[in-house]
């Protein structure tokens, strides 16, 4: 009787052992700083600077260019997000929406300024010399 007895504690003492606690805990719904959201980079801004530091383009042609960017971000996503469209051309429009950019970019930039542009857009062509 002892042995039944001591084997039905055993057992009882076991299966209640090896329950998994399944309670939600806490800290499982907190944000970690991981799942923060980034600070969203300005690409204007971030072109703007690139043409001051690398192109040395003046105060007028910043503005100018400034607006060009705008333009041409506001176009490009008009492009990709538009579900009519097929990708092929999509593609197409954003290659003539480019070529437009550098033709206008040109008209602004000196032909100094620009043939550096077009180097450092291209690091292929320097690499190849």
């Amino acid at each position: 009787m002892r042995i039944i007895l001591l084997l039905l504690i055993t057992f009882l003492s076991i299966s209640s052992y090896s329950q998994v606690d399944r309670r939600i805990g806490r800290g499982q719904y907190e944000r970690s700083p991981k799942n923060a959201q980034k600070a969203k980079v300005d690409f204007t801004e971030q072109s703007l600077e690139f043409f001051r530091k690398e192109i040395g383009i003046d105060g007028f042609q910043e503005a100018v260019i400034k607006n060009l960017i705008e333009d041409y971000q506001k176009s490009s996503k008009e492009i990709v997000e538009s579900q009519a469209i097929e990708d092929l051309e999509k593609k197409e429009q954003l290659g003539g929406l480019n070529e437009k950019f550098k033709s206008k970019l040109a008209e602004i930039l000196t032909s100094e300024q620009f043939e550096k542009y077009k180097e450092l857009m291209n690091p292929k062509k320097k690499k190849k010399k």
